[in-house]
């Protein structure tokens, strides 16, 4: 099992070798806009405005905050 993580980018297409290394960070990006898309259209025709810009504007929050985390993440391994 151990061999399934183990890939060798260096060998092979190049196009390939990056889709399959950026394809669980696309997905997880499609699912969170989804996420995003549900909660704004509950929210704005339950809680009102109001609600509706708040979560509107934690979007950006929750990007940096995502992104800052793959940054350490890659530190980390690097």
């Amino acid at each position: 099992m151990n061999h399934l993580y183990k890939r060798d980018l260096t060998n092979g297409s190049i196009a390939g070798s990056m889709l399959r290394f950026a394809l669980p960070l696309m997905l997880g990006n499609l699912l969170q806009q989804c996420y995003n898309i549900a909660d704004t259209l509950i929210v704005g025709q339950v809680l009102g405005a109001e609600a509706l810009a708040a979560v509107g504007s934690s979007y950006a929050l929750i990007v940096f905050t995502q992104v800052s985390d793959l940054d350490f993440e890659v530190e980390f391994i690097a």
